[in-house]
This record gives C-alpha cells, sequence and structure tokens, in this order.
C-alpha cells in the first residue's frame, strides 16, 4: 500500500499542480524531429508571414508610402476581421497546439491557414510586389519585403493546390456561409 499524501505537505502540492497543468505545446517525445519538421514547413511560415504583413504597413509609414500603408492595413485588417466574425482568432492556438501534437496540421488549422492563403496572401503579394520600388530606400524595408514576397507566394502558390488539386474550395465557400 502507497501511503497518500498529507492535506498541505509538499507531496499533496506537487501531486495537485501536476493534474492540474495544461497541455503543452512542446512536449519532448520520440517524434520530435517530424514535429520539427512540420513546424518549420508550415507553422512558423504561417506565422511569419503574418507578422511581416503588418510589419510591411509599418515599412511604407517609414518610407513615406502611405497610400500603399493604407492599402495594406486595409488588405490586412479585412482579413483579420473576417478571421474573427468566424471565431478563427480564438481556435487559432488551440488548432495549432494540436497540430503540433500530432505533427499535421488539423481541419480548423488548415481552414485559417487556407482562408489566409487565398484571400490576403495573393492581395498582399500583388501589392508588395507593385510597391517594392517604392521601399528601396529602406535596407530594413527591402529585406522585409524580399522576405515578405517570398512566404507570399509559398502560400499562394499552397493555395492554389489545395483549391485546385485537392478541392477544397467547396470547404472553404461552407466555411464563410453554412448555408451553402
Amino acid at each position: 500500500a502507497v501511503p497518500e499524501a498529507v492535506p498541505g505537505s509538499d507531496d499533496a502540492l506537487q501531486e495537485r499542480s501536476s493534474s492540474e497543468e495544461e497541455p503543452q505545446c512542446f512536449e519532448m517525445d520520440a517524434a520530435w524531429l517530424k514535429r520539427a519538421s512540420y513546424t518549420g514547413k508550415t507553422i512558423v511560415p504561417f506565422y511569419l508571414d503574418v507578422v511581416l504583413d503588418m510589419n510591411g504597413v509599418v515599412q511604407y509609414i517609414l518610407t513615406g508610402n502611405y497610400i500603399f500603408a493604407a492599402v495594406s492595413g486595409m488588405i490586412f485588417f479585412a482579413s483579420l476581421s473576417q478571421q474573427l466574425s468566424r471565431g478563427a482568432i480564438s481556435k487559432l492556438w488551440n488548432a495549432t497546439c494540436e497540430s503540433l501534437k500530432i505533427s499535421q496540421s488539423t481541419d480548423d488549422l488548415e481552414m485559417i491557414m487556407l482562408s489566409e492563403k487565398s484571400v490576403e496572401a495573393p492581395l498582399q503579394l500583388l501589392l508588395q510586389f507593385y510597391a517594392f520600388p517604392f521601399v528601396t530606400s529602406s535596407d530594413v524595408a527591402v529585406f522585409s519585403f524580399i522576405c515578405s514576397l517570398l512566404l507570399s507566394l509559398k502560400s499562394v502558390a499552397e493555395a492554389a493546390y489545395w483549391l485546385a488539386e485537392l478541392k477544397l474550395h467547396d470547404a472553404l465557400v461552407t466555411q464563410y456561409d453554412p448555408l451553402l
């Protein structure tokens, strides 16, 4: 017979805290290489693309290109409001954690990424490609725009594959209008 922990003792506190822990996204186990590969190919570029798009607005402002900043901001905030209206932002962290645990994207994360990659990424890609010569006065803007252009191009190519080859267009449309 194993003695039970006395309430208030260090054993009882440790037992209670270990049972109340929230699930961790980055638990180390035997599949860490597969998880790291998935994270590097899918999760990091997705989040980095969003950060670089926000940075693009700042770079437009810093280089004096206020019209481009306004258009880029409208694209970004239109996409953000679309995601907020569907509750995708609140699902994003949980979907990311679940995807990291199984080392592949969950349906929720795929739909969130597909929405971003098929709506926001092509518009930002076109705008940044056109506006690139206007931001060459800043080395930081040039470097961040090159990275953002490459990530947006990757996103658009993935969205085209998902929509054309995997036939996910119907899933994307019904995500916006469940009555369809």
